[in-house]
């Protein structure tokens, strides 16, 4: 009795710890879709469906069993959890870590397909509040011609099966995703992407280069002086 008494508090304290390390999404009922945040346990690793990092901002869900992440994030077409679970699917298959040299036996818990009424509120409420709201088309051009990339390079939008997808920009460290936009380091000795998408608050490009004052090539070393490159 004493010893399942102490397991309780032990579990309340440690539930505590994470509610004051992430408050935003402490106490929010199992399987709620939750945004993440820079205290978030999961900000910056990897979801095992899609293998894009979580951004702040991401609407994820977590196992109730093992609380691993999945994205459940519609602005970003990324319905992790959906495919995840589909078909019966566990959370995560038992294999062997080479690296702890052991068994993992995995995640048995199975998704049912009965979503909690709180679920689809929070999901539509933080769609509306976090994500770029619907603004008026005058206000949309106008930022579009008054947003230039430093040094006026060329914009490009990451499409659906770009090879790009996957890969690190390197100022933010964040995955590139499809819908991204991205500029190219204009050294000619690298093949560096930098975000720079005013849409999704990804200015990495401007931040290095106009505001930062970097004029070399983040990769090479290589010096970019306005439109000359030496």
């Amino acid at each position: 009795m004493k010893s399942e008494l102490l397991q309780e508090l032990k579990y309340e304290f440690n539930e505590g710890l994470l509610a004051a390390q992430d408050p935003e999404n402490a106490y929010l009922p199992p399987l709620s879709c939750l945004k993440t945040t820079r205290y978030s346990a999961w900000f910056t690793r990897k979801c095992p469906e899609c293998g894009l990092d979580f951004r702040e901002g991401d609407m994820v869900k977590l196992c109730p069993k093992c609380k691993q992440a999945y994205h459940n994030d519609d602005y970003y077409h990324l319905n992790c959890w959906d495919r995840h679970f589909s078909n019966g699917k566990p959370c995560r298959e038992s294999s062997y870590d080479r690296f702890n040299d052991k068994n993992d036996p995995g995640c048995s818990y199975k998704f049912g397909g009965t979503v909690d009424e709180s679920d689809n509120d929070s999901k539509s409420t933080d769609f509306d509040t976090i994500h770029i709201p619907e603004i008026n088309k005058q206000f949309m051009n106008g930022l579009a011609v008054h947003w230039k990339s430093f040094d006026n390079l060329l914009e490009q939008k990451v499409s659906p099966h770009d090879p790009k997808i996957g890969e690190i920009c390197q100022w933010c460290g964040s995955s590139i995703r499809p819908g991204d936009r991205l500029v190219k380091c204009p050294c000619g000795k690298c093949e560096t992407y930098f975000h720079n998408d005013m849409y999704r608050q990804l200015s990495c490009w401007n931040e290095w280069n106009k505001s930062k004052k970097r004029d070399y090539c983040i990769q090479s070393g290589r010096k970019i002086v306005g439109e000359d490159v030496r």
